[in-house]
């Protein structure tokens, strides 16, 4: 009974994920539709933070077959995940969140039951990734060394902005 609870819950999440962030990709000519979406364990010992850590983005044929991670080279270092985090506007890549949080923080967040963002304690970067290839590209900004500029990837050009504080 257990298992099917279990079972029935995971349905459950997957479905309100998918329906919140609208993750379908359009089919085009011959292309299947594909559903993308964020998928992570919850049976994990260890707390919030060892679950966090199986999060993976992933998509999914509109009829449920043909499941695949995206970018797994992504999460090749420890204490890393992904989450799938939209699509461009034709289907061919989608957006990809990629996190880290030191073990240190994530014990510390774990005994005192909230969020801590510290300088080095986490990252967050977000990729474009092809999906007919699987390659990841990193287009988050990057503030310039003296804090003035915020740097952005556009295509294959960079841009910048001065930043009013």
């Amino acid at each position: 009974m257990t298992r099917k609870r279990m079972d029935h819950s995971f349905a459950a999440g997957a479905a309100l994920a998918i329906i919140i962030t609208g993750v379908l990709a359009m089919a085009q000519n011959d292309t299947p539709c594909l559903i993308g979406y964020t998928e992570l364990r919850t049976d994990v010992p260890g707390g919030r933070a060892a679950n966090v850590m199986t999060e993976r983005a992933c998509v999914v044929r509109a009829d449920g077959t043909g499941r695949r991670e995206l970018a797994p080279k992504l999460v090749a270092n420890a204490n890393t995940w992904t989450q799938f985090a939209g699509w461009s506007p034709d289907g061919k890549q989608a957006i990809v969140a990629c996190g880290w949080e030191s073990s240190e923080n994530a014990t510390w967040e774990e005994e005192h039951k909230t969020f801590r963002m510290v300088p080095g304690a986490w990252l967050l970067d977000c990729y474009l990734v092809d999906i007919e290839t699987g390659q990841p590209f990193n287009f988050a900004p990057q503030w310039s060394p003296d804090g003035e500029w915020v740097a952005f990837v556009a295509g294959e050009a960079v841009e910048l902005m001065r930043v009013s504080l």
